[in-house]
């Protein structure tokens, strides 16, 4: 039997369904059990979800009592896995490497001491045209990365670099699925516990594409200006753990600085600089922050003066 689960997470995506399932048809590896979950969504979506189920028999379709929010739905899905490994994923992506389950299962059974194995993607817009190319990070098949060394990234930089990854079932004995609640940056949260047990493994070749459109839970917390504080909510949470060390602590304080300047108005540029008790790395993160948004501020200028120039 394949040791591996794959989860669907949906809401709404009924759309996208299809295209996410063909997806896991196409991996070599099949999983032991696909289940499709719905987060009870509003009708005539619930409803369109259920008629889906009939076209995919191999799969289970499964809808929560309630609207459980983000979150809540992924943690009950993952806490439900039986298999060795799982893959959990939104409906509106789509896998697009059918070696890329057969790879993950054998990197974790080949390295006992990763937790997780991910593997690049490309984004697209809801129309499944490519927005933006995943960049050739390195020529080996794939990469081991130690858990200090990615939890170390992972506390100066709150963003995953993968969106696909299958984890070993094993680690949420000790750290339970998404135990922090926060709908935006639950995957930075959940990486960042996992690479407390162990290691992970980057598969150097795109295996999804990810889907940016209006109703995905990034772009509606920038709509409504909630990415900021939700990304130091993050932080905070992530501070309060008693098991962190005296380094970890440390580099999550520096993190959590630069996450706020980067994210402030220019007249607002002070007040992380008077409340961080870091000097010399709260003036290195101003440093950069200065230097990102001159540079961001001089390619706007060059594209506004492009065509006078051309005149």
């Amino acid at each position: 039997m394949s040791p591996v689960e794959v989860v669907v997470i949906t809401y709404c995506y009924n759309q996208w369904i299809p295209h996410a399932l063909a997806g896991i048809a196409a991996q070599s590896l099949q999983p032991c059990r696909v289940l499709v979950s719905d987060d009870c969504s509003p009708p005539p979506h619930s409803q369109q979800f259920l008629e889906l189920a009939p076209q995919f028999p191999w799969a289970t379709f499964a809808q929560t009592p309630a609207n459980l929010g983000a979150v809540e739905h992924m943690r009950l899905r993952a806490s439900g896995i039986t298999a060795p490994y799982y893959l959990l994923v939104s409906a509106d992506d789509l896998l697009v490497d059918p070696e890329f389950l057969r790879d993950a299962v054998a990197i974790l059974e080949e390295h006992p001491s990763v937790v997780a194995v991910s593997g690049q993607f490309h984004q697209i817009d809801e129309h499944g045209r490519l927005r933006a190319a995943a960049p050739v990070l390195a020529s080996e098949p794939y990469t081991l990365v130690p858990g200090a060394q990615m939890r170390a990234t992972l506390a100066l930089e709150n963003v995953v670099p993968a969106v696909c990854t299958v984890i070993r079932t094993a680690v949420h004995q000790k750290v339970p699925p998404f135990p922090i609640d926060n709908p935006l940056t639950h995957d930075w949260l959940q990486w960042y516990l996992l690479a407390g047990q162990g290691d992970f493994a980057r598969i150097n070749r795109p295996v999804m594409h990810y889907r940016i459109h209006s109703s995905s839970l990034s772009q509606s917390a920038q709509r409504g200006r909630r990415t900021a504080q939700q990304g130091d909510d993050g932080y905070a949470s992530l501070l309060q753990r008693p098991e962190l060390t005296a380094e970890e602590r440390a580099l999550l304080q520096i993190g959590r600085v630069r996450w706020q300047l980067r994210h402030a108005l220019a007249r607002e540029l002070w007040r992380p600089l008077v409340r961080s008790p870091l000097r010399k790395a709260t003036w290195s993160a101003l440093a950069e922050t200065l230097a990102e948004r001159g540079h961001f501020a001089a390619g706007r200028l060059h594209g506004k003066l492009r065509p006078k120039l051309g005149d």
